[in-house]
């Protein structure tokens, strides 16, 4: 009897068990892919967070810097030769020549372009290329963004908006962008917003 038993361990296993086995398999398997799936999307999402972060600050330092050295070509005139929601161009000395160049900034599509006009002459009234450089700034631009991008005040206490072509009367802007980055299937966005006041112009608000 006791060799018989011995003899009916060593049959193997049944199907019932194979079965089982193979299904605990699978459900391993599929735990591990999920949890790989997982970690692999919080590394795109956290790439492409760094990535919107990044781009965003920088194209924001740029604008801020450079209207913040924004300057009047005419007394009283004001910096700004477009006031867009999406586009604007003012005057500023960003090569600090002492002459000023006619700066633009707009939104096309995904794209943040700057333009540049230098001056054909050293002394005022100054002239203006009609050959602009341009560039992209910033590529990541959320495309399903639509909203302004500038906002003009005056130095009123509160301020209020300052509405085109009222140029001499703007004292301070708010820029708001929205930038959006995918990495596989992860995307994300950034929205960076700054208030920047105009140091040449009455600026008494803060």
């Amino acid at each position: 009897m006791m060799f018989r038993s011995l003899i009916r361990r060593d049959e193997g296993t049944t199907l019932t068990e194979l079965l089982v086995v193979t299904m605990l398999m699978g459900m391993v398997l599929s735990l591990v892919f999920m949890m790989m799936g997982a970690v692999t999307k919080m590394a795109d999402g956290m790439e492409a967070r760094t990535v919107a972060t990044d781009d965003g600050r920088h194209a924001m330092d740029r604008m801020t810097r450079e209207l913040r050295q924004a300057m009047e070509v005419s007394d009283g005139a004001g910096v700004f030769t477009v006031m867009g929601t999406r586009q604007c161009t003012f005057y500023a000395d960003v090569n600090q020549d002492g002459r000023p160049e006619r700066i633009s900034y707009r939104v096309s599509t995904n794209n943040l372009i700057r333009s540049v006009t230098d001056p054909t002459n050293a002394v005022p009234p100054y002239t203006f290329s009609t050959t602009p450089s341009t560039e992209v700034v910033m590529s990541t631009v959320d495309p399903t963004w639509t909203g302004a991008l500038f906002a003009y005040y005056n130095n009123a206490d509160p301020p209020a908006l300052v509405a085109s072509p009222n140029y001499g009367d703007v004292s301070a802007v708010s820029v708001k962008l929205v930038n959006a980055v995918t990495v596989n299937r992860s995307t994300y966005a950034v929205t960076q917003q700054t208030w920047i006041k105009i140091r040449s112009v009455h600026n008494t608000i803060d």
